[in-house]
């Protein structure tokens, strides 16, 4: 009788075994946050301002008129009471020929606009707004990446105001957003 169980425990073993496969259920590890962090920080005047909510930042990229290209890289920090722009930073490329890898600077008056590197900054605290001054300017671009779904690199600057030709400079420029080509 002992034999007859035991054979009848191994072959209830084997037929659990044959059916499973001899697969052993694993769980799968959670899966890693996957979502990407965007962000464009500076330093204006020495001090750092940095936006990082991926629905204020954009960059897109394409054609503006026959062989003109043009980027355009922008990023606002939005008071939470009242959802308006309380400062903002707007890098724009404008050139002949397709926008790519490499470093881009300076820039001069053409028949559609100004080919080259704009930088802007606008302070709605101080209700002013900077810019490339278009007579002299002095802004650096380096794009290390760009694909079809996000753009990196750095960038720096002095900007005026156009009213009153005050200068703020922007240093250590770092991006890292999501962009679109049209």
């Amino acid at each position: 009788m002992k034999l007859i169980n035991s054979l009848v425990a191994i072959t209830f073993v084997l037929i659990f075994l044959g059916i499973t496969k001899g697969e052993y259920v694993q769980f799968e590890k959670p899966a890693q946050n996957t979502i990407e962090t965007y962000f464009l920080k500076a330093k204006v005047n020495g001090k750092w301002v940095e936006y990082n909510k991926n629905e204020q930042l954009s960059a897109s990229f394409g054609l503006y008129i026959d062989n003109v290209h043009d980027g355009v890289l922008s990023a606002s920090n939005i008071d939470d009471n009242d959802y308006s722009v309380t400062n903002s930073i707007s890098i724009i490329i404008r050139q002949t020929g397709k926008i790519g890898v490499g470093s881009y600077s300076g820039g001069k008056q053409f028949e559609y606009g100004f080919k080259g590197v704009t930088l802007a900054f606008m302070d709605v605290s101080q209700s002013a707004m900077y810019m490339t001054d278009v007579d002299n300017p002095e802004s650096f671009l380096k794009i290390n990446q760009l694909t079809n779904t996000h753009v990196k690199g750095t960038f720096s600057g002095v900007v005026i105001n156009p009213v009153n030709r005050q200068k703020v400079s922007v240093t250590e420029g770092e991006f890292y957003i999501k962009s679109a080509h049209y």
